[in-house]
């Protein structure tokens, strides 16, 4: 079963309007006015740190990993409206996920299915996964992240700027 749908003209547009940093695949981070990480670990890695911690993971470290951004999707997904970025042709498209839990199970079987990138517009913010344990938030207004840093906190992982 697919986990995304197609969203009406209307709330594409804007979301077009609201995130116009992405209408291009070629989106500069400098376009967003802040840029932040979410992460397993609670500083910047040097390069020998990165060749330990994420290149030789257990097997138990990576299931204590995982639980921890599982937390925060749940958090994510009954607090906020969540939309997919994707691009076809160049040109951004944005998704509706078909309910929390396919959401939710995508979002948690990266390395198989891809990784996601999607929006919340409550929050005028952009959520990249990434491979390292480490996801990329770009966003605009500082002022309206207190429910995301908290449900960052709740969850064991750590939000760098």
């Amino acid at each position: 079963m697919r986990v995304f749908k197609v969203i009406p003209n209307k709330l594409s547009k804007q979301l077009e309007n609201q995130f116009p940093q992405l209408k291009s695949r070629d989106c500069d981070l400098d376009e967003f006015n802040y840029v932040a990480r979410v992460c397993i670990f609670d500083h910047f890695l040097d390069a020998n740190e990165a060749m330990e911690l994420i290149d030789y993971v257990s097997t138990e470290e990576r299931a204590e990993r995982d639980l921890k951004w599982s937390a925060l999707y749940d958090a994510l997904l009954q607090s906020f409206d969540v939309y997919l970025v994707k691009y076809r042709s160049r040109k951004v498209v944005f998704k509706a996920p078909r309910s929390a839990e396919l959401l939710k199970l995508r979002l948690n079987m990266p390395e198989s299915a891809g990784y996601v990138s999607f929006i919340i517009p409550s929050l005028e913010l952009w959520y990249q996964q990434y491979w390292d344990d480490t996801h990329l938030i770009c966003y605009q207004n500082p002022e309206k992240l207190s429910a995301i840093k908290q449900a960052v906190k709740n969850s064991g992982l750590f939000w760098l700027e």
